[in-house]
């Protein structure tokens, strides 16, 4: 209204309705998609990894006594293993390096 003092209601009104109705282009930022990330617990270690592996970085943590069967051995190293998942999740690894590094232990 200040715009335009000598308007008459009608005429303001009609220009509310074009500034209402008028669309104009917005630049939206598009996501780019993520990774989708697996959520580990021990269950989900398994599954990835093979009895053989898992005794295999049991060892390599220092997790292994030569008195114990290897799913103890196993299930005594799953929370450092999980650990080191998370770690490594936090810094932007994929999935995949963080299986083959595991592995390769």
């Amino acid at each position: 209204m200040e715009d335009n003092p000598n308007a008459s209601p009608e005429e303001l009104e009609a220009g509310a309705n074009q500034i209402i109705t008028e669309t104009t282009p917005v630049e939206t930022e598009t996501e780019t998609p993520r990774e989708t990330m697996t959520l580990w617990n021990s269950n989900v270690v398994k599954e990835k990894f093979t009895t053989t592996e898992l005794k295999n970085i049991a060892d390599s943590l220092g997790m292994s006594k030569w008195y114990t069967p290897k799913g103890m051995d196993i299930n005594r190293a799953m929370p450092t293993i999980l650990e080191k998942i998370k770690e490594a999740e936090s810094q932007g690894i994929s999935e995949e390096e963080i299986i083959n590094y595991l592995k390769e232990l």
